[in-house]
């Protein structure tokens, strides 16, 4: 139905998430499939102590989540991209105050087991 990525990144030395891919099957759109990944990812991500997720998207669509252009103006990504789709989420107040520079993969590895998703997931009802 979907998929969803997290990415280990560095700006600067501030370290955090990159969102995406999100990708939602053409059949299953319009069903909360999308919503329902990004709150899962960012809820384990919370659970998990990382301060801040930062991606390259539809801000009207984002907003939803709390991800804004705040905190995001003095970072860069390699090649070009529209400043005004390069958004932040503090997940810990402060996470992205020190953020700036290009945003590299840092290839961290995670510190504890994510829960199952089976078991964090409930299935989106279908419109009948």
């Amino acid at each position: 139905m979907g998929t969803l990525r997290l990415w280990h990144v560095s700006a600067g030395g501030t370290r955090a998430l990159m969102l995406g891919p999100l990708a939602v099957d053409e059949a299953s759109r319009k069903l909360g499939v999308g919503a329902a990944l990004i709150g899962h990812a960012l809820a384990i991500a919370r659970q998990r102590g990382h301060g801040a997720v930062i991606l390259l998207g539809d801000a009207p669509y984002y907003a939803r989540f709390g991800f804004t252009t705040e905190k995001t103006g003095e970072l860069r990504l390699p090649g070009p991209f529209e400043r005004d789709r390069l958004l932040g989420l503090e997940l810990r107040e402060g996470a992205l105050d020190a953020a700036w520079g290009m945003i590299a993969a840092s290839g961290a590895l995670p510190k504890t087991k994510a829960p199952r998703a089976s078991r964090m997931l409930r299935p989106v009802p279908h419109a009948a």
